[in-house]
């Protein structure tokens, strides 16, 4: 009982009205909001008392039973779209994409294949790695189970192609992989597809090289390197112009 100024009267049940706390029934463990007896905001009425609301994927039948700006998805709490429940400001927020700060995988855009290792939000998985283009994680360089490109990551030039190129590891089916159109093909340096060095560029290996030989140009033919044009037939690119190397030198059509 309470003290309603006039005399002892009964104290106020779970949702009956009040003026202040003191008119609340203790047992139940609620306070007036000047309107009504009710629990506290972390708290929800189970039976007859206030009890502790359940947390983020905790076990609930209700959406009541939850922490405010969840919803009881018929087995556990939880936020809705691409949120999870942060403790600090007590509801629902905006999941992390690559970098961020975290403390849980929750944290995180699983959708996107983040996941939260060391405390920073990356791809959870060493196959794939962060597209900025894409703001996502697509598979990386001789990653296989790739069905098109755009399961490739773009950033890095990938491809997913089936046949063969000229490349550190070898290209099989359903593996994003550097281009290799002759003429023109690209390896993989350890992070992305550069293009391959043409005749006379520094290689360290095979697979740095194009692999198309072309027949040297002829007197007046357009170049741009003098090993494009015929050393053979004394030739140097002079004025983006296959000509004789020596002024005293001229060609012979006869020849030729």
């Amino acid at each position: 009982e309470y003290f309603n100024g006039i005399k002892c009267v009964q104290k106020k049940v779970y949702l009956d009205q009040c003026t202040e706390s003191q008119q609340c029934l203790d047992s139940e463990l609620t306070f007036c909001n000047s309107t009504y007896c009710v629990c506290q905001e972390t708290e929800y009425f189970l039976i007859n008392k206030c009890v502790p609301r359940v947390a983020e994927l905790e076990t609930c039948y209700y959406t009541e039973m939850c922490l405010k700006d969840m919803v009881c998805n018929g087995t556990n709490c939880m936020c809705l779209g691409n949120k999870f429940y942060d403790s600090t400001t007590n509801k629902c927020t905006d999941q992390k994409i690559v970098n961020n700060y975290c403390d849980k995988d929750l944290e995180c855009r699983s959708d996107l294949g983040l996941v939260c290792t060391g405390n920073r939000c990356i791809c959870g998985s060493s196959s794939h790695t962060w597209s900025n283009t894409n703001q996502k994680c697509l598979l990386t360089y001789s990653k296989r189970s790739c069905l098109t490109g755009d399961s490739c990551n773009p950033d890095q030039n990938l491809k997913c192609i089936n046949d063969q190129c000229n490349c550190p590891i070898a290209s099989v089916d359903g593996m994003c992989d550097c281009s290799s159109t002759e003429g023109s093909e690209e390896f993989w340096n350890g992070s992305f597809c550069s293009s391959a060095k043409n005749y006379s560029g520094h290689c360290l290996c095979h697979c740095l090289c194009n692999t198309e030989c072309r027949v040297k140009k002829s007197i007046n033919s357009m170049c741009d390197n003098d090993w494009q044009c015929s050393s053979l037939k004394g030739l140097t690119c002079q004025s983006n112009r296959c000509l004789c190397t020596l002024n005293t030198h001229t060609w012979d059509t006869t020849n030729e």
